[in-house]
């Protein structure tokens, strides 16, 4: 670069910031005027005009007189109709905020309509359709990012054929991002389950049986592919109780739960449902007086419940709570104790 040049750029830059602050003194200024300017200008119309009347009633000497005689009764009769004038401002004001408000309420129960029947109108997905949509959300994600996974399942039975060919089988192969997957399923010894309603027992024995099959096949997976999928950390731990809620969270690209519900339906409440074909798609933090976002707390708070007293199943790494390297290095101290 030209020494003139950069000196002619150096100086440009002393002086931007000056006249920037010139900029923003003078629309501070401006700011002031508009907000006070009425009343600065009729304070001192009503001073000058009580000095004038002053002077003209001799009270004060006459090198106080600012305004003519024979102005005085024009400067009172302005003086007067500002005053009148501002008083209706002032309430043509309060009407407009009061309008404004009314409008904004409504604005409101709107947008809390608008809000509940697009809840109502959302599809619901199979189970394949959610790990589809998560799939393309996935290649969005950048490289080395680390996506977190919470997986609620049940036997994993349907689950981990899509869960294996459309995330693990993927990320095998390209190693593209870190994944942090905890998984909770069905223990796979039915007599830990406990209580289980006459009309679910052979049903329950059938998923306690196919998720000990899963398990086993997630173990395999993950020990014949141990150095290619070095980059996943997956924990696995089973529950010992009757499903009610089942789904996926993951909180990349952006948070989404994808959340089913169990329950006992039909006329006469008979059979109970597993949720299959009504998974319900969440995004974000819904508003925290929505249906929505009661089935989100429901999910969050039965995974954290479960997670905190399942009994741990299989881990690749030592701790998935911390970086390999780490819980390495926590191994090795074990051992020289």
């Amino acid at each position: 670069m030209d020494p003139q040049e950069d000196a002619g750029v150096q100086g440009a830059d002393v002086a931007a910031p000056d006249h920037a602050s010139f900029q923003d003194a003078k629309q501070a200024v401006g700011r002031w005027i508009k907000r006070f300017g009425f009343w600065a200008g009729t304070t001192l119309w009503a001073v000058a005009s009580v000095l004038s009347f002053l002077v003209h009633y001799h009270v004060l000497p006459d090198h106080w007189k600012v305004v003519p005689d024979q102005e005085l009764p024009a400067l009172a009769l302005v003086i007067g109709l500002m005053f009148i004038l501002s008083e209706q401002v002032k309430e043509y004001k309060d009407k407009a905020d009061k309008s404004a408000e009314m409008v904004q309420k409504r604005v409101t129960l709107l947008d809390r309509d608008i809000r509940n029947l697009l809840t109502e109108l959302a599809p619901q997905f199979a189970l394949l359709q959610c790990v589809a949509r998560l799939q393309q959300a996935f290649h969005t994600i950048p490289h080395g990012d680390l996506l977190s996974i919470r997986h609620l399942g049940l036997d994993m039975q349907t689950a981990w054929l899509y869960v294996h060919d459309k995330l693990f089988e993927v990320e095998r192969k390209t190693q593209r991002m870190k994944i942090h997957y905890r998984l909770l399923m069905i223990v796979g010894d039915y007599a830990k389950l406990g209580n289980v309603s006459p009309e679910l027992q052979d049903e329950m024995k059938q998923m306690c049986e196919g998720s000990r099959a899963s398990l086993q096949n997630i173990k395999n997976y993950f020990e014949r592919g141990a150095q290619a999928l070095n980059h996943v950390d997956i924990e696995i731990r089973t529950y010992a109780s009757l499903p009610v809620v089942h789904g996926i969270h993951a909180d990349k690209p952006t948070p989404v739960h994808y959340v089913a519900l169990c329950g006992w339906r039909g006329s006469e409440h008979s059979y109970y449902h597993w949720g299959e074909g009504h998974y319900h798609e969440i995004h974000g933090l819904p508003q925290s007086d929505t249906s929505a976002s009661d089935m989100l707390d429901l999910f969050d708070g039965y995974f954290e419940h479960l997670w905190s007293i399942g009994e741990i199943a299989y881990r690749n790494h030592p701790d998935t709570s911390a970086p390999p390297r780490v819980a390495r290095a926590d191994g090795d101290r074990k051992k020289h104790r």
